[in-house]
C-alpha cells in the first residue's frame, strides 16, 4: 500500500522546536514519497518555518540610572561589565562581581538604591 502523511503547520512547528530545518523536512519527505512534492506543499511548508526563530531566555539584572549622565559614569566604572540598553538603562552580565560593583560605584559616589 502506501504511508499517508498528514502535514500540519503544528507538526511543522513542533519540527522546528526540535531544531529541524526545511531541508531536512523535504529530504524526508521526498525519500519517504514515490513523487515529486507538490509545489504548493512546499511553498506552504517553506511559509511555516520562515517565521521561525530560536532565542534564550536568561534573567538579567539591569541598572535603571535616572539621567543619561549617570549611566555614563556607572558605564566608566563598570567598564565591560555592562553593556547600555538604553540611555538610561544598563545590563550587568555577572552577578558574582555584584558586591564589587556596588563597592566601586560608592567610591565614585554612586549609590544604588532600590
Amino acid at each position: 500500500m502506501g504511508a499517508l502523511f498528514r502535514i500540519t503547520k503544528g507538526s511543522i512547528l513542533a519540527a522546528a522546536a526540535a531544531g529541524i530545518t526545511p531541508e531536512l523536512t523535504f529530504e524526508t519527505l521526498r525519500q519517504c514519497c514515490s513523487g515529486e512534492l507538490p509545489p504548493n506543499v512546499q511553498r506552504e511548508i517553506t511559509g511555516w518555518f520562515a517565521p521561525c526563530r530560536r532565542v534564550s531566555l536568561r534573567p538579567a539584572v539591569l541598572i535603571h540610572c535616572p539621567d543619561a549622565e549617570a549611566a555614563a559614569r556607572v558605564q566608566a566604572v563598570a567598564e565591560s561589565k555592562v553593556t547600555p540598553i538604553a540611555d538610561t538603562i544598563l545590563e550587568f552580565h555577572d552577578r558574582k562581581e555584584q558586591a564589587a560593583l556596588l563597592r566601586e560605584l560608592r567610591k565614585a559616589g554612586i549609590f544604588v538604591v532600590a
